[in-house]
């Protein structure tokens, strides 16, 4: 399995695999339909930025994975820098087996890039049927806040 950067060339792939963490997460019954257009302006806008990360993780030249990390000054304090996880998903059609190593393989990644960039805080989330709490937890991320979603 190897990391790569995003490339637009590969948008049919992460198309796919953005549909399947919509299916995973349910977003549909939130109201948050999976809108093509939306979501090609929105892997253009952020590829395309030099202070994101953007990557995705292949396996037998079958993506599999993407991640999207965006670096921006706290509100609390602008000489704090913070990453934020836009998106963070391992296919979930592949083997258990493949999607811990990838999971792993990517979050490596994404801590090496954190350190190159000397983030001072880092928040991940994850969904809440997911066991990529656990391994969070033992990497030094600490359960800061719940997340909930209504539909208005």
């Amino acid at each position: 399995m190897i990391i790569k950067n995003l490339d637009m060339e590969n948008v049919v792939e992460y198309m796919d695999l953005l549909k399947n963490f919509h299916e995973n997460v349910n977003l549909a019954e939130f109201g948050i339909e999976f809108d093509k257009k939306s979501v090609l302006e929105a892997l253009f806008k952020e590829v395309y930025r030099n202070d994101n990360y953007t990557v995705h993780i292949e396996d037998e030249g079958k993506i599999i994975g993407i991640a999207i990390m965006i670096l921006t000054p706290s509100i609390m304090n602008k000489k704090h820098l913070k990453a934020t996880e836009m998106i963070w998903h391992v296919d979930d059609r592949i083997s258990k087996k493949k999607r811990v190593v990838a999971t792993k393989k990517m979050f490596s990644a994404i801590e090496d890039w954190i350190d190159r960039n000397s983030v001072d805080t880092a928040h991940i989330s994850c969904p809440v049927d997911n066991d990529i709490h656990k391994y969070l937890d033992k990497n030094g991320y600490k359960l800061a806040e719940y997340t909930y979603i209504k539909r208005c």
